[in-house]
């Protein structure tokens, strides 16, 4: 019996080496007993780790440039928006964030965009061109868009309204509700800061302040000579025309300049035309350039 018993102690003697210690772990049942103790351990202190460090979602979408990451009834997200508009036939961009009614969300801005790329070429050009500079996301300044036709103002996606003013270029957002609809009263200037309290369910969408054109808006985008601020508008056009060529619109008398203004007027009928004909409302849009970056939070109503 001594003798049974010493051999049993010598059995269970601790190894003297690593490569014994896990060879112990793995040949005996007391060491797998162990091993699934402390994984049982390492795994549970896991899970209630991330219980609290770890947001319950993360999205990251290269195709348009987003960072989402959901925190409890928080939402946080980053967003480069393009000022041209979105990819099925609408001014607005979707940003894949669901919103209920009575969220409130809050939005930072930064960057610049020029609303029309061919004057931004006459521009860098010529220095006789008058500039149109770039803008942030409030947008160009009124004396700016004074400088267009009134019926352009009157068409902006969010016009002039109640004494406030809100320029091309400013950085806007709404709520897309389940029909795919934004109400045109719903429409949020955001500017460079900006927070509302969502009226509908529906996706977040973003845009730039702009004409986004219809076939009823044959005299918004060719408007008739005899409008106000027409004719100035069609002698812009065609002194950018003159500086690109290299003339010297300066030497115009009053019956050329009045020609160049005309048929200016009469390419712009033209290209309305392919306008109607391909329904192709989105010209002013695609005239875009730059890009604005998006900061969101969303914290949800509770």
């Amino acid at each position: 019996m001594p003798e049974e018993s010493n051999q049993n102690q010598q059995s269970f003697n601790a190894p003297d080496t690593w490569s014994g210690f896990l060879f112990l772990l793995i040949t005996t049942k007391q060491g797998w007993l162990g091993i699934t103790g402390v994984a049982a351990v390492v795994t549970a202190a896991m899970l209630i780790a991330m219980q609290f460090i770890r947001p319950e979602k993360i999205d990251i979408s290269t195709a348009v440039g987003s960072i989402s990451i959901k925190n409890g009834s928080t939402q946080n997200a980053l967003f480069l928006l393009s000022p041209n508009g979105g990819d099925e036939d609408t001014q607005w961009v979707g940003t894949g964030i669901k919103i209920k009614k009575g969220d409130l969300i809050k939005i930072t801005a930064s960057g610049r965009v020029h609303t029309a790329i061919k004057r931004l070429v006459a521009e860098s050009m010529t220095p006789e061109v008058d500039e149109q500079s770039w803008t942030s996301p409030e947008g160009l300044k009124r004396s700016q868009d004074l400088s267009f036709p009134p019926a352009f103002n009157k068409q902006k996606l969010l016009p002039d309204k109640n004494g406030a003013f809100y320029g091309f270029g400013m950085l806007l957002a709404a709520i897309r509700d389940n029909k795919q609809q934004v109400k045109e009263d719903e429409i949020e200037p955001v500017g460079e800061n900006g927070e509302f309290e969502a009226k509908t369910d529906g996706e977040l969408v973003l845009t730039v302040n702009d004409i986004w054109l219809d076939k009823e808006d044959k005299n918004v985008y060719a408007p008739p000579l005899n409008q106000e601020g027409s004719f100035n508008y069609f002698r812009q056009n065609a002194h950018f025309q003159a500086a690109l060529k290299g003339e010297d619109f300066d030497s115009w008398s009053k019956e050329t300049e009045r020609q160049k203004v005309e048929e200016q007027y009469q390419k712009r009928l033209k290209s309305w035309d392919a306008i109607v004909e391909k329904n192709n409302w989105n010209v002013w849009y695609d005239n875009n350039i730059g890009s604005f970056s998006v900061s969101i939070t969303v914290n949800e109503k509770d």
